[in-house]
Formats: C-alpha cells, structure tokens, sequence
C-alpha cells in the first residue's frame, strides 16, 4: 500500500494479525523517504508497560499511548509527531538513532 500513498502520519496497534507492530514499523523504517519511510508513527496498544514503549521507540515509533486513550491525548499525541517531523525535515534529520 505505501507504494500508493504516503500518509503523514500512521497510527498503529503492536498487537496485528501475521506481522506485529514493532515489525512493521522496522519494515516501513527501510523504506526510502520517497517510499514513505519516514512518516510520523504513533503506537496505540495495550503493551503499556516502560519495556514496551523502549521497544516501540526503538523501532521507530515516535509516540507510544497506551489504551484506552482519550481523543484529546490523540490528537495531542498527532500534533507533536507532525511537529517534530517537520521541524526535522527542515533540519533535513527525520529520524532519531
């Protein structure tokens, strides 16, 4: 599908049918920026425990909310990753390491 479109922004669950979050978004992470490698990414799961946001940050993941997650804390959660991209897009560093 990212051969199609680019979102901005994908928010994603860890736990997914046949390939897992954290999996994907490692998978998505290869891509090149024109492949949509780059876009800001959110997990939204029920893995809340600290090991679990080091690990969706470690994979790429830019916010790691625990459900269930209030609307307000979502888009808050959206506008800082659509933030933080952009302000690493003019400095032409999109992802941290």
């Amino acid at each position: 599908m990212l051969d199609r479109l680019q979102p901005d922004i994908l928010i994603s669950d860890i736990g997914i049918p046949d390939i897992d979050g954290y999996m994907l978004m490692q998978e998505i992470r290869k891509r090149s920026p024109k492949q949509g490698g780059l876009m800001g990414a959110i997990a939204l799961t029920a893995y809340a425990a600290e090991y679990d946001q080091k690990q969706a940050l470690q994979a790429g993941f830019q916010q790691h909310l625990a459900k269930p997650v209030e609307p307000e804390e979502l888009a808050q959660a959206i506008v800082a990753v659509m933030e933080s991209i952009g302000g690493q897009k003019e400095r032409g560093n999109y992802l941290k390491k």
